[in-house]
């Protein structure tokens, strides 16, 4: 099965280095970032998909709007694929990056989640794909989310997945055994 992962295009919150990780919160994308999207959606017709999976965050619902309008496929909207709930809603970036500057990888803040735990999620979620009867699938989502799954295919170390960035409404492709 192939499949092709983009991250959504640049967003509000982008610009300003802000969490945001709840779905009900608005974070859409900028005129920017649709521009991204339609370009990367001209790659993506090239292409017919038998499902496309979406996070439930707006901006890589936008996103994935924007990559498969004309095109007719299933999409299905999957929380496994969100964004890492960081425990850090609506604060900076560099705020939340400070705090957990001694463990990346295992550290959890209240009410958050570890990389560790987003990793098991996202993990689980490609296994699932693995009992489906797809050629294509199309995932839309966000930059740490999608820098696990490729690492997860590619057996990559934590340290490893992280250092690989992927920008906005880039498109990555990879196949799942």
């Amino acid at each position: 099965m192939k499949l092709f992962f983009m991250r959504h295009g640049e967003a509000e919150f982008n610009l300003t280095h802000i969490h945001n990780y709840i779905p009900k919160n608005i974070n859409g994308l900028t005129a920017h970032g649709k521009e991204q999207v339609n370009g990367s959606s001209k790659i993506l017709k090239k292409y017919r998909f038998d499902a496309v999976f979406v996070s439930e965050l707006k901006r890589a619902r936008e996103s994935a709007a924007i990559a498969c309008k004309g095109i007719r496929v299933k999409v299905i909207i999957d929380p496994r694929i969100n964004e890492r709930n960081s425990g850090m809603e609506g604060k900076n970036e560099k705020e939340y990056l400070k705090i957990m500057h001694d463990d990346f990888f295992h550290k959890k803040l209240p009410g958050g989640e570890s990389f560790q735990e987003e990793k098991s999620r996202l993990l689980k979620f490609l296994n699932s794909l693995k009992n489906k009867k797809f050629n294509r699938v199309l995932i839309v989502s966000h930059q740490e989310p999608i820098q696990i799954m490729i690492g997860l295919i590619d057996n990559l170390s934590d340290e490893e997945m992280v250092k690989r960035k992927i920008k906005n409404a880039e498109i990555v492709i990879r196949e799942l055994n």
